[in-house]
């Protein structure tokens, strides 16, 4: 079960032609600074995947 949004958070990633306000901006700094690490985990994650395993096609080949 999923919680609710709010209104605040629903308007910051809601697209609207109004320029953005000092708090939204700030809300989504927020966003983007939490999700910094985690999205840098994947990536790094990705990528030592991708090394392992042209590794291993490397001593397969």
């Amino acid at each position: 079960m999923s919680v609710p949004a709010s209104p605040s958070l629903r308007q910051a990633l809601s697209p609207s032609d109004t320029p953005s306000s000092p708090e939204r901006r700030a809300l989504l700094a927020e966003i983007d600074a939490s999700c910094k690490w985690p999205v840098l985990l994947f990536f790094a994650c990705g990528l030592a995947w991708l090394m392992l395993g042209t590794l291993f096609a490397l001593i397969a080949s």
